[in-house]
């Protein structure tokens, strides 16, 4: 389901995977400005071991940023993939991609996933900062979520990111 974004249209699923979830007045796929806010998620990794959430939340967050493959120059204009090129990470993403081209696995590529990409868009660390930083990441947007990232495979994970972003927490941040 759309959600209404200014005068365009938000749609959190992205029907072909791979389009910018963010669609606005202007079809820029950038919504989120003062001119025209609307809404967002926002992935949330807690863990008290700070780089187990960091590797998780690149790991999450890889999908969007690189797509599943190398991209051609044309491909990496579009879709999530160009949104992060345009928020100024063209370096970043072209380092990423030439580490996958020599064969770097995932992990080797989720540990160096640059830190700057992860907090323009997300919050891994402590589960005391987790509040504060989603209600930053949502300065200026009519709707956000959080998005659940589990920093290890176990419901406690899940309910670590679920209790740290009570809307309560949130209000007080």
């Amino acid at each position: 389901t759309a959600q209404r974004c200014g005068d365009g249209v938000a749609d959190p699923v992205g029907a072909d995977g791979v389009t910018a979830n963010l669609l606005c007045s202007d079809g820029s796929g950038s919504c989120a400005t003062e001119e025209d806010p609307c809404g967002d998620e926002d992935g949330i990794c807690v863990d008290d071991d700070e780089d187990v959430a960091r590797v998780a939340l690149a790991k999450a967050t890889m999908g969007y940023a690189l797509g599943p493959t190398v991209p051609t120059e044309r491909e990496s204009q579009l879709g999530y993939r160009g949104h992060f090129a345009r928020m100024g990470f063209e370096k970043e993403l072209a380092d990423l991609n030439q580490m996958r081209a020599d064969g770097a696995s995932r992990d080797e590529v989720a540990e160096a996933f640059p830190t700057n990409i992860l907090n323009a868009v997300a919050y891994f660390g402590k589960a005391d900062g987790a509040a504060a930083a989603f209600k930053r990441l949502s300065e200026g947007l009519d709707t956000s979520m959080v998005r659940v990232v589990a920093a290890r495979p176990n419901l406690d994970s899940v309910r670590a990111v679920m209790e740290a972003c009570a809307p309560a927490k949130i209000e007080a941040a």
